[in-house]
């Protein structure tokens, strides 16, 4: 029987085809870069896929946020707002790369693997998308969500070495400086954040809680992996429709209609 090959799950829509060449371009570049799916994992090829549109629809929110206050982000209206919270903690996050990066000869922090806060944002934004990938059911990222806040709300470190190095190194060079009292406009706008930011400028504690809100609400459209069958949400209750590995025309038309109406993983 012949092998089969890789499958590679990739967007249309990256937010570095909008970029010109530079730093930025190849942090966007590497965070859009196409899953690629062992065979047996081809029977759930539609929820990876449904998965790498929401995360590259939080990327254009970056780009928004920080690049390009009149970008329109393609896709679905009601796709693009759900998206919003984990596009406004990524930019959050990018943010506190850039303040602990100028920091860093102050907290003696090595930064020999970040030349620049945004390859540090793309390291830590790839641990993060590793994460979502693994965590293929939704109340499994919520609850992960919810401890991680509790914990960095202790003036703790959540994150492991291993898996999560890069983001790691960056909550604890963060901690110490919002702990260090020489940075209080930090310690309030860049890591605990306040009511009523600017747009782009809110702080990635109050970002967390806002994105760990979103992620609770189960809207319609959640898409999810159980006992390893792929499920839908189909309204706001406990009803789900099971999509069989290899679609029936029907059931396409069905995953087209919740592409479009999706509130996300």
């Amino acid at each position: 029987m012949a092998r089969r090959a890789n499958m590679i799950i990739s967007s249309t829509r990256q937010v570095s085809l909008l970029l010109p060449n530079g730093v930025a371009k190849q942090t966007f570049a590497a965070l859009e870069a196409p899953w690629v799916l062992r065979p047996a994992f081809y029977p759930w090829r539609e929820y990876y896929e449904i998965i790498l549109t929401n995360w590259v629809t939080a990327l254009h929110w970056v780009y928004k946020l920080k690049l390009n206050p009149q970008h329109r982000i393609p896709g679905d209206r009601q796709l693009v707002r759900h998206m919003k919270p984990m596009g406004v903690w990524l930019t959050a996050t990018l943010n506190l790369c850039e303040s602990v990066h100028t920091w860093s000869d102050f907290l003696g922090v090595d930064t020999i693997n970040y030349p620049n806060a945004f390859q540090w944002f793309q390291l830590v934004g790839q641990e993060f998308k590793t994460e979502e990938l693994r965590l293929r059911h939704k109340t499994q990222g919520v609850e992960s969500l919810r401890k991680d806040l509790s914990i960095l709300k202790d003036q703790r470190n959540p994150y492991p070495i291993r898996g999560r190095c890069h983001s790691r190194a960056l909550v604890e060079a963060a901690l110490k400086l919002a702990m260090s009292g020489t940075a209080p406009k930090f310690e309030r706008d860049r890591w605990l954040g306040k009511r009523n930011a600017p747009p782009g400028q809110e702080g990635f504690i109050h970002a967390y809680a806002a994105m760990l809100a979103s992620s609770k609400k189960a809207g319609s459209g959640s898409v999810f992996i159980q006992d390893g069958q792929l499920l839908i949400r189909k309204g706001r209750g406990r009803d789900v429709l099971h999509i069989p590995p290899f679609l029936s025309k029907k059931n396409t038309r069905t995953l087209k209609t919740i592409r479009r109406n999706s509130s996300g993983a």
